[in-house]
Formats: C-alpha cells, sequence, structure tokens
C-alpha cells in the first residue's frame, strides 16, 4: 500500500477500524481505503486528499454481519450535529449532547462548527465524520471537504452542510450527489426527518442555536436492515 506524508492533522483508522488523528510530518501505511465513483481503489486523506469530488468513506466494519442463525442484524448507532456555531452561539456544547451520544459507534457534523475543538470533544466519544460549513473559517475548510459520501452499513450516506432556501434546500442538494440512500444535512437550523422521492433527509437541527425551530436538537441516527433516527430535543 502506498505511504503518504502529510503536515496536517487528518484522520485515518487504527487496528480496530477506529478514526484516530495522526500528527504533522506523519506518515502513515493504514489509511481507510475507499472507492470513487469510477470503482477504482483510491486512499483518502479525509479532509485533504479528497478534493471537490465527494468520495466513498466506508464505515460498513462497525456493523457486523448478520446473526447466522437469527438472521437478524446488529444496530450501528450514530449521533448527528450540525450548526454548533461554538463560541458565537454558546461558549461551548450542551452538556446534554454528550450523554445523547454516550455509546454511539460514530458522529457526524454537518458543518458550521466554527471551533475545531468541538471535534476534539466529540472524538472523545467516537470516531467524528465532519464536513466544512459556510460559516466555518479557512483552517477548517482546509481540513475538512465541503461534502463526502460515507458507507454506513450497507447504505449509501451523503454528508454536507447545505447553502440554500428552507424551501429549496433539498432538492438543490439532492443534485450534489449521485446515488445515496441518506443525505444528512444541515444550514438551517431546522430539524427534518423524513424520505423524499426515494431518499431519506435528516438535518439535526442545532444544538446551541435554533433560529426559527421550536427547540434546540440534536439526531441519533440507527443503522440496521432498515434506516431510522431520531430528532433529540435539548
Amino acid at each position: 500500500m502506498p505511504r503518504v506524508s502529510s503536515r496536517r492533522n487528518y484522520q485515518r483508522l487504527d487496528d480496530h477500524g477506529r478514526a484516530i488523528v495522526a500528527t504533522e510530518d506523519t506518515e502513515v501505511t493504514e489509511k481507510n481505503e475507499i472507492s470513487d465513483q469510477e470503482g477504482l481503489a483510491v486512499l483518502c486523506e479525509l479532509g485533504d486528499l479528497c478534493g471537490k469530488k465527494p468520495r466513498l468513506s466506508s464505515w460498513s466494519s462497525l456493523v457486523a454481519p448478520r446473526d447466522t442463525i437469527t438472521g437478524e442484524r446488529p444496530f450501528m448507532k450514530v449521533g448527528v450535529i450540525s450548526d454548533t456555531h461554538v463560541p458565537g452561539a454558546a461558549p461551548s456544547l450542551p452538556p446534554a449532547v454528550f450523554e445523547i451520544f454516550k455509546g454511539v459507534d460514530l458522529i457526524l457534523h454537518a458543518g458550521d462548527i466554527v471551533s475545531y475543538t468541538v471535534l476534539d470533544e466529540l472524538a472523545a466519544l467516537a470516531p467524528v465524520e465532519a464536513v466544512a460549513g459556510n460559516m466555518d473559517d479557512n483552517e477548517l475548510h482546509l481540513r475538512l471537504p465541503a461534502k463526502k459520501v460515507l458507507k454506513l452499513g450497507r447504505f449509501t450516506v451523503g454528508l454536507t452542510h447545505g447553502k440554500y432556501r428552507i424551501d429549496v434546500q433539498k432538492e438543490m442538494v439532492r443534485k450534489d450527489f449521485g446515488s445515496v440512500d441518506l443525505i444528512v444535512l444541515g444550514h438551517s437550523h431546522t430539524p427534518f426527518w423524513g424520505e423524499i422521492n426515494g431518499v431519506w433527509f435528516l438535518n439535526p437541527g442545532s444544538p446551541t442555536d435554533k433560529r426559527h425551530a421550536p427547540y434546540n436538537s440534536v439526531a441519533l441516527l440507527t443503522i440496521g436492515d432498515e434506516l431510522s433516527a431520531e430528532i433529540v430535543r435539548l
């Protein structure tokens, strides 16, 4: 496997399939192997080598195969958060977020992080996949892509912040991805979970700035034979 060098922090998988942070000037060979839309095997240094084209980052190893006796597939639990806006909207993440996300297998952040410390705090709970939003600074945009494609169990999930008016956002964001089962997005601060024309959409809302929503919120996504999600009010 090719050896990759970097002078930025990046995420890779350890021997247990968990994401860890490699420091500057670190060479690694155990990278997360993914496939692009042409089916070619590529190595993606998350946030740096993905470029503008969404790549496929697989977390399927976090979902165990079906039980050979019962035929049931164990669940994967994913914490979903967006629009944290720390420290502008709040000095830090609400403590309730850490309680809700305790025990999850993976955390998705759909952008407008603002302070990178938010990702560090979430990474203490579980591996984190994140994208940059319109309110994130240049440093975050250098570290994180604007969108990415993840393989969660048997489902293909698009992760992006979004940048359109709420009345057209889902339709426009869908054009940014190819064939996906679920799109996780933010930007509007308005929680949403539902299926539109065969694609599921999940907006967790914001844990710090509800804007026009009735409450601050995050979401819990469950991956198994089917997709299910719960908007969790803070």
